[in-house]
């Protein structure tokens, strides 16, 4: 019942916090809290959603996991463009507290959400055709976006949980 609790509060206090920010500062912001919970879209949950997707992923690789992580193995286009994806998480954190513009990083992790997803959906990681190495290579990429992920957040002000 905690963990329900706690994982409600989270979202409910993401919704609010996202909805806020996202919008740039020139923009009246219209809150309709339907849509800020809403899973796809636009939205914290969106975004948490993948979070803790991808920690699923880890718990589940977990069990076959080691140091040597050889990133040769991506070779996927949707790979390489989260790698640049990723990649330019500082610039865009840099341009956001330049213009102070919030907005830009939650636009930019809801970009980074939405390609991570399509990759998961079209493209096996646990189970990776190829061997452990492709699967390590993958796991790691996943992980990369969740930590990218949640540091945006983090600075937007809106929590992550592990499970949902």
């Amino acid at each position: 019942e905690d963990k329900i609790n706690n994982v409600a509060r989270v979202l409910a206090f993401g919704a609010l916090k996202f909805e806020m920010v996202k919008v740039s500062g020139e923009k009246v912001i219209t809150f309709d809290m339907d849509k800020a919970l809403q899973f796809e879209g636009f939205t914290a949950a969106y975004i948490q959603y993948t979070y803790a997707r991808i920690q699923s992923l880890k718990r589940k690789g977990e069990k076959t996991k080691t140091s040597n992580v050889d990133f040769q193995y991506l070779k996927e286009n949707k790979e390489k463009e989260i790698s640049l994806f990723l990649g330019r998480f500082n610039e865009v954190v840099k341009v956001a507290g330049e213009t102070y513009q919030p907005s830009e990083v939650a636009r930019y992790l809801y970009e980074l959400a939405q390609t991570f997803n399509e990759y998961y959906h079209t493209t096996q990681i646990i189970n990776a055709e190829g061997g452990e190495n492709v699967k390590h290579a993958r796991l790691e990429l996943a992980q990369a976006v969740g930590q990218v992920i949640e540091n945006g957040l983090k600075l937007l002000g809106v929590g992550v949980v592990e499970e949902m």
